[in-house]
């Protein structure tokens, strides 16, 4: 028996069914030690994967001073310019969100942001790395997670993260994570909460003086 049900792989299938181009789903492992979720997140990926032929899924290592250590994390690469990963399982609303950044790597479209937001994001000539905190059960993490997505596919200066804050708790509690979503960009702008697209950005360049 599968991680998804019968009916949710149908419904998976059709959200996916316009799928505009290649996306390459990379599953970074642990590679010694424990892995609570592991076996559930490659379960998870492949099965997302046999559902549209445009998806293909790489089982990786993270290196010791590589640009990904932690682990398990997943990459998501498409027609993306900056750096999309999810930290840990995407289960609960997150899985939505999971799907909804497979379809805009896919077309390099991120339709979650307008036009001036894309062109803003676009424009910063900086390195921003932002980790979006969340919670499977959080209704509203889904839709930050996608935004901060959003502004990655148009940038490549721009390196999104969401992370599983019941999974990776110590990374939660090094960033004081009481509510999410919580945001932290380059470890100088915290906010919580969710906002549209154009205040989401426009907290993190004035917090970091990109203005």
């Amino acid at each position: 028996m599968g991680i998804l049900e019968e009916d949710v792989k149908k419904q998976v299938k059709d959200f996916l069914k316009d799928l505009e181009g290649e996306v390459i789903i990379g599953f970074y492992n642990v590679k010694n030690g424990p892995c609570e979720y592991c076996g559930a997140i490659k379960e998870l990926i492949n099965e997302v994967a046999e559902l549209n032929p445009k998806i293909k899924v790489e089982i990786r290592e993270p290196k010791a001073g590589g640009e990904i250590e932690d682990a398990p994390v997943l990459s998501i690469e498409g027609k993306v310019k900056g750096k999309v990963l999810y930290y840990g399982i995407p289960a609960g609303h997150e899985f939505s969100a999971f799907l909804g950044a497979i379809k805009i790597a896919g077309s390099g479209n991120p339709d979650i942001l307008d036009e001036d937001t894309k062109k803003k994001a676009a424009s910063i000539n900086k390195p921003v790395r932002i980790r979006v905190f969340v919670t499977p059960s959080c209704p509203y993490c889904p839709t930050a997670a996608l935004i901060a997505y959003g502004f990655a596919v148009v940038n490549p200066n721009i390196r999104s993260e969401t992370i599983e804050a019941l999974e990776f708790n110590e990374l939660a509690n090094k960033y004081r994570v009481r509510a999410v979503p919580k945001i932290v960009a380059n470890d100088i702008v915290e906010f919580e909460g969710a906002m549209p697209p154009d205040i989401f950005l426009k907290k993190i360049m004035d917090g970091l003086g990109l203005q």
